[in-house]
């Protein structure tokens, strides 16, 4: 089936063969298939949400975003979501810093969103101060929430 170039009947006769093969069969029809949903699939497939986070297109932060939420678990959530906040301030246009923002509301990192915020915020205003100060004390409370789920979950 390989050889024709028919790697939907591949896949399925792979599925009957058992784990072993489908991973085999998954690794050519990667590497045979070259385009962008490919790419993303592969992601998928093999959990290699580090990759995505560290590499994938900051045009398509949002689904980047998404993907982690979906998939990547809960113990690596947090790090993925501030490598990828990380370089949408580093690498993004100044756009991206808000974007970066919301990455870190995600992972949890108030000192890294405050920062982000700061540094992107040109206002000396009491109201726009009242503003992260309303919006770190919401996270720190989603943060406390989140880790106690968490660690109840996994005790």
């Amino acid at each position: 089936c390989i050889g024709a170039d028919r790697m939907a009947d591949a896949l399925i006769l792979a599925i009957a063969g058992g784990s072993h093969l489908l991973q085999r069969v998954q690794q050519l029809f990667f590497q045979k298939k070259q385009s962008k949903v490919s790419k993303l699939m592969s992601v998928v497939v093999n959990k290699n949400w580090s990759d995505l986070a560290r590499h994938g297109n900051l045009e398509n932060w949002r689904e980047i975003l998404a993907a982690l939420v979906t998939y990547a678990g809960p113990e690596d959530f947090a790090s993925l979501c501030d490598l990828l906040g990380d370089r949408l301030e580093r690498e993004g246009e100044g756009h991206h810093r808000d974007n970066a923002s919301l990455c870190y509301i995600c992972s949890g990192n108030i000192e890294k969103f405050v920062e982000c915020w700061t540094t992107a915020t040109t206002s000396t205003s009491s109201l726009v101060l009242q503003d992260l100060v309303e919006k770190v004390i919401m996270l720190r409370k989603a943060v406390e929430r989140e880790r106690r789920q968490f660690t109840a979950n996994t005790s």
